[in-house]
């Protein structure tokens, strides 16, 4: 029921579900940040999107923080947690990519923060550094694939280089 509430964007209906059902056997969301819907949601990020929604911001990004830590290449994590803290997550993101040097997910949503903050040339290195890790980022699902690319084109046209964005 939570995943159908999350994709119907009823958060307080999400929330609700997690405050009131008794059938969780936990003590604590970050528990059960991994267990996921029919279509492979986390709850935690159904919670997390819940938390924002009702202004939450600090628990919101912590349970995003969860989902990531049990799902590190689960790019819906990474893109709430970059909204939520912006520029404020770029340290957070070096800290990920530093403790596991061949996930590229972390070194990809770093440059997706500093494009948000006009670091264009540190956005494009750090969109390289995720291209060498993964060319093919062939683990992830069809409509993620690729996404370095797509970000390495926005750091690209950020900088003013239109013709190297436009063949990425």
């Amino acid at each position: 029921m939570a995943g159908l509430y999350d994709s119907a964007n009823r958060p307080a209906d999400v929330r609700r579900m997690l405050d009131e059902v008794g059938v969780w056997g936990v003590g604590d969301l970050g528990q059960l940040a991994a267990y996921h819907d029919s279509l492979g949601t986390p709850l935690g990020l159904m919670a997390a999107r819940a938390l924002r929604a009702e202004g939450n911001v600090a628990a919101a990004k912590a349970a995003a923080r969860s989902v990531i830590a049990q799902w590190p290449g689960y790019d819906p994590a990474y893109q709430l947690f970059v909204e939520l803290a912006g520029e404020s997550a770029i340290p957070e993101l070096d800290g990920l990519a530093a403790r596991d040097p061949f996930e590229e997910r972390p070194l990809i949503w770093k440059a997706v923060a500093q494009i948000g903050a006009k670091q264009y040339a540190a956005a494009e290195e750090n969109a390289r550094r995720a291209i060498a890790i993964d060319p093919s980022d062939g683990e992830q699902g069809v409509n993620d694939r690729m996404r370095a690319y797509a970000v390495l084109a926005d750091a690209l046209e950020g900088r003013g280089d239109q013709q190297a964005a436009r063949g990425y």
